[in-house]
């Protein structure tokens, strides 16, 4: 395997944030979608529906989603799965221009983020009409986000900063849904939930335990920031401490930060088309039960986020 250049090279031109629209529905980073008052969920759909650019149509189809799963408004399956079908409609169109906005620049940002929101869709339609999730599905989730991660590292884009976070957001997505467990499956954050004014309590990912949230936020690498309630996890370093576990690197190596990363992406992409020894496939599984524990060993009764 050909070590990529570290991420943490590059600078922050291209680096995409939502912004934060002074409007109810990015007010409330804590509860589940399917908890948010119903005036939070309407407001928010409303605010966007006429807006055209792919930042728009990404926040968008959120809000679709978010409505979607809304159990608080009074609307039957159908409609609960044409919203998240809208939802989907506003990601392809993101997705098939590669971010391509109103001035020609193509955003790798949007373009990464509508195809690991589009991953979920599935998964949020079983949520919202209360399907149960099965194996398969975590299966199929696992795929996808590892065709994703791919993706990312044929992007020109790789040493930007948006790939500092969404590259280890997605390691540890996939991570949880390798595990073949519907209870173990870390879902992806809304803009709502991970770029709200209240920083502290934002979060990329969340595990469902009993009911209740569990929010996680995900880093390449150790930072300075503090947040409440979210736990937060280091994926490198569970990467690198995996690799050296496995043998596959020594701990006398310099490794370049977000190189260990790197590897398990591309361990991931050659487990599925079945390319791996025992020697790595413990690595993975290594990998897997390090994003989980964050799972197993919360309390049986989280706070509500």
């Amino acid at each position: 395997m050909t070590p990529k250049p570290s991420p943490e090279r590059g600078n922050r031109r291209g680096h995409w944030n939502f912004i934060h629209d002074n409007y109810p529905g990015l007010q409330l980073p804590q509860p589940l979608a399917e908890e948010l008052p119903v005036e939070n969920a309407e407001a928010s759909l409303r605010h966007l529906l006429t807006r055209a650019n792919p930042e728009g149509r990404l926040l968008s189809a959120w809000h679709h989603i978010e409505y979607g799963l809304n159990q608080s408004v009074d609307m039957g399956p159908d409609l609960r799965r044409k919203y998240i079908g809208d939802a989907a409609d506003l990601l392809g169109g993101i997705a098939a221009n590669h971010g391509l906005g109103f001035t020609g620049n193509r955003n790798s940002t949007l373009y990464t983020q509508a195809l690991t929101t589009s991953a979920y869709l599935p998964l949020f339609v079983k949520r919202s009409v209360g399907e149960r999730i099965t194996t398969d599905d975590c299966e199929d989730t696992y795929a996808t986000l590892v065709a994703i991660l791919d993706d990312m590292q044929e992007l020109p884009s790789l040493a930007s900063s948006y790939h500092v976070s969404l590259f280890p957001e997605t390691i540890a997505l996939a991570a949880s849904a390798r595990s073949r467990q519907p209870e173990l499956l870390l879902y992806l954050s809304s803009p709502r939930e991970e770029s709200s004014p209240k920083q502290h309590m934002n979060h990329d990912s969340y595990f469902i335990k009993n009911g209740c949230k569990l929010p996680i936020q995900v880093k390449l690498i150790e930072t300075e920031k503090e947040y409440s309630d979210p736990t937060v996890v280091y994926v490198d370093s569970i990467a690198h401490h995996a690799l050296i576990r496995a043998g596959i690197v020594h701990d006398t190596d310099e490794l370049l930060i977000g190189e260990p990363s790197q590897i398990i992406a591309e361990l991931m992409s050659d487990e599925l088309k079945g390319l791996i020894d025992d020697q790595e496939r413990e690595t993975l599984n290594y990998v897997t039960r390090s994003i989980v524990a964050r799972y197993r060993y919360a309390p049986d009764s989280p706070v509500a986020a």
